[in-house]
Formats: C-alpha cells, sequence, structure tokens
C-alpha cells in the first residue's frame, strides 16, 4: 500500500514553532477591561467568603457563581453591564493614548535613521577582540 499522506514531519513542525519567536508583552498597554460577568463575579466572591467562611475551593465559588449568574434576569445583570461599559470606555481612551505614544515614538526612532550608541559601541568592542 502507498502512503497517501502528504505533510511533515512532527520534527518539523516543531522546528518551525522554536524559530518563530513570541514577542513579550508591553507592560506600559492597558489591560483589557473585564465583561459584565467578571464585574458580577468580583462582587460575589467577596459575599460567597463571608456566606462560607469554611469553603476555600475556588472551583465551587466559581460553579456558584455561574448558577447565579445564569439565574439572574437581564433587569438583574443591568449594574454589572454598565459598569462593564464604563470600564470599557476608560479602557478605550486609555488605549487611544497608548497608540498614539506608540506611534510618536516609533516615528521619532525612525526618522534619526542613525544607529543607537549601544549598537555602534558593540559592533566596535567585537572588532577589536578578533585583532588580539
Amino acid at each position: 500500500m502507498k502512503d497517501t499522506k502528504v505533510g511533515r514531519k512532527k520534527s518539523d513542525s516543531k522546528k518551525n514553532l522554536k524559530a518563530t519567536k513570541k514577542m513579550g508583552k508591553d507592560p506600559n498597554k492597558p489591560k483589557r477591561p473585564p465583561t459584565a460577568y467578571f464585574v458580577f463575579l468580583e462582587e460575589f466572591r467577596e459575599k460567597y467568603k463571608r456566606d462560607n467562611p469554611n469553603n476555600k475551593l475556588a472551583s465551587q465559588v466559581a460553579k456558584a457563581c455561574g448558577v447565579k449568574w445564569k439565574s439572574m434576569s437581564d433587569q438583574d445583570k443591568a449594574p454589572y453591564v454598565a459598569k462593564a461599559a464604563q470600564k470599557k470606555a476608560l479602557y478605550d481612551s486609555s488605549l487611544e493614548e497608548y497608540r498614539k505614544k506608540q506611534s510618536l515614538e516609533q516615528e521619532g526612532g525612525v526618522a534619526s535613521g542613525s544607529p543607537e550608541v549601544s549598537e555602534v559601541g558593540l559592533e566596535e568592542s567585537v572588532g577589536e577582540e578578533d585583532e588580539d
């Protein structure tokens, strides 16, 4: 029988994964806003811990919160949706400011056109070591 599978070996795909470098997160970038459910979850955790001080399992808290959230009507969820919308608006404005700042920094770095001092110093020090 002929092997009809066409594709890469597993080792090839691992090489490709290693070759692509994952960029680190920018610590200055604003955090994404919570959804209405997570706003509710913050308040629910506090109440649940007060009512059930002996319960230390996070899974039980999450399960109880999910059951409560599903049983709530849209009117009951409305305050949490409103808080989430406020946080989203704040996030959008801070993200816009962040993007403007990033674009200004990139324009400033590209416009100069000269290599940074650290890069020049590094190249010179490498050349000097070869001469010895």
